[in-house]
């Protein structure tokens, strides 16, 4: 959408202009004129990556209790925060949070990060947003959310496909994706949503997407294992 049409576009409220802004701060949530997560996620970045720079000079003298104490506190607050509007397409905060985990265990660049998740019993950023919608659509069954909000939810069918979305903006919303993702999440989370409360239900989530993750390596030829073993032996 051109913006510029509304460049000369004036409004006022009790006769005092409202300042245009590019993007403002929302309890937390950096929104733009776009309507789309690229500054809430740069914001994040800056944060973030300050941290990582705090991990990999603190790493050969804090034990990892302390590191993750660290990363959970600084890091991984804000990955939670507001994620279930913006964890759709998180950008580089996927690679931040690996730079992140390998400087805790002491890991070199390129480890593979699914082994260093398990050892921490963390979840990786695009678990924790599936986490999210799950949670998100529990308490869409218990009836725990706005009217206006649960409503938007009435018509998920876990039985078909949603209705393909006429527009980009829609595509991207928290109320088409929720339907897709239901519809390929494991049959075995889905089942729990009408049989555990909340809180165990994110329990068990978490607990199921940790047994998962692999400590081996499935890559055939990978180059960051050969590399491992060349420097093992």
């Amino acid at each position: 959408r051109n913006m510029t049409l509304y460049e000369t576009l004036s409004i006022k409220l009790n006769n005092q202009s409202i300042k245009r802004v590019k993007s403002f701060n929302f309890l937390g949530i950096i929104i733009n004129e776009q309507l789309n997560w690229s500054d809430h996620i740069a914001h994040l970045s800056q944060k973030i990556i300050t941290v990582v720079g705090l991990l990999h000079r603190l790493k050969n003298h804090l034990p990892i209790k302390i590191l993750k104490t660290i990363y959970c506190s600084l890091i991984l607050s804000r990955l939670h925060y507001g994620n279930i509007l913006w964890g759709r397409a998180p950008g580089n905060l996927i690679q931040l949070q690996k730079k992140a985990l390998r400087a805790i265990v002491g890991a070199s660049y390129n480890s593979h990060t699914q082994p260093i998740l398990k050892k921490l019993k963390l979840l990786s950023l695009n678990d924790l947003h599936n986490t999210k919608m799950l949670c998100y659509y529990k308490n869409h069954i218990d009836k725990k959310l706005p009217k206006y909000i649960s409503s938007m939810f009435a018509q998920i069918n876990l039985q078909s496909e949603p209705t393909p979305p006429r527009t980009k903006l829609f595509e991207n919303t928290i109320r088409f994706e929720l339907h897709k993702y239901l519809l390929t999440a494991p049959e075995y989370l889905i089942n729990l949503l009408h049989k555990v409360s909340l809180s165990y239900l994110k329990y068990k989530i978490k607990k199921y997407i940790i047994e998962r993750y692999s400590t081996l390596c499935t890559i055939m030829g990978c180059q960051v294992c050969h590399m491992s073993y060349i420097q093992r032996t």
